[in-house]
C-alpha cells in the first residue's frame, strides 16, 4: 500500500511540475499554484525540494527570461580591516560577531549570485565559484612560473646592457647605419642616385 501511495504521489508531483512548466510563460499564476502544490507533496513524501536555481523559494515562480534579474556579487577582497582581523584571530584575541561574519565571507572566497524575483521582489542568494587555494599548484603552473621568471631576468639583463653608454652608442650607430642602407636600397631600386656622404 505504501509503495503504491508513494508512486502515486511521485506521479502527481511530476504531472504538477510538467503542468507548471507548460503554464510558466502562458499563465504564471497557475504555474506558481502548481509548483506550490508539488513542493507541498514533496515535503510530505520526504524528497528533495526543487533547486533554487530553477524556482523562487518564496513565491514558487519558475525562472524564465524577463521574470527575474541576476546580479553577481564579487568575492571579498583583502582590505586593511580584514588584515587586522586576521592578525587578531592568529593572536587569539576575541572578534565581534559582525567581524567574524566578514572574515568567514573572505575566507570562504566565493562569488555570490543574487536572483531578484520580479513577482515577489525577494532575493535568492546562491553561492558561486570558490577561490582556488594557494597550496594547490600544479606542475604546469610551476613550469609557467619558471618561464616567466626567465623572461623577467632576460628583460632586466637587456635593460642593464642598454643603460651602459658604450652599448647604447653602438646600438644607435647600428640602427642609423641600417636605416641608411635601406634608403640607399630603395633609391637604387627606383633608379635614383644614392645619398652623398658629408
Amino acid at each position: 500500500m505504501e509503495d503504491e501511495e508513494s508512486k502515486a504521489n511521485q506521479m502527481t508531483v511530476t504531472k504538477l511540475i510538467l503542468a507548471a512548466d507548460h503554464y510558466a510563460t502562458v499563465c504564471p499564476a497557475i504555474a506558481r499554484h502548481y509548483m506550490d502544490q508539488a513542493e507541498e507533496i514533496k515535503l510530505k513524501i520526504g524528497t528533495a525540494a526543487s533547486p533554487r536555481t530553477q524556482i523562487c523559494e518564496f513565491c514558487k515562480t519558475i525562472w524564465r527570461p524577463g521574470n527575474h534579474r541576476i546580479l553577481l556579487i564579487p568575492r571579498m577582497q583583502l582590505t586593511k580591516s580584514i588584515r587586522k582581523m586576521l592578525k587578531r584571530q592568529k593572536c587569539g584575541n576575541k572578534i565581534g560577531k559582525l567581524k567574524e561574519r566578514l572574515l568567514s565571507l573572505y575566507l570562504d572566497g566565493r562569488n555570490r549570485q543574487v536572483i531578484i524575483c520580479s513577482v515577489c521582489k525577494k532575493r535568492t542568494k546562491i553561492l558561486a565559484a570558490v577561490r582556488p587555494s594557494t597550496q594547490a599548484v600544479t606542475k604546469e603552473t610551476g613550469k609557467q612560473q619558471k618561464i616567466r621568471n626567465k623572461g623577467l631576468r632576460n628583460r632586466k639583463d637587456l635593460a642593464k646592457s642598454t643603460k651602459k653608454k658604450g652599448n647604447s652608442e653602438r646600438s644607435a650607430k647600428q640602427v642609423f647605419g641600417a636605416k641608411k642602407s635601406l634608403i640607399d636600397g630603395f633609391r637604387e631600386k627606383f633608379g635614383l642616385q644614392p645619398l652623398k656622404k658629408k
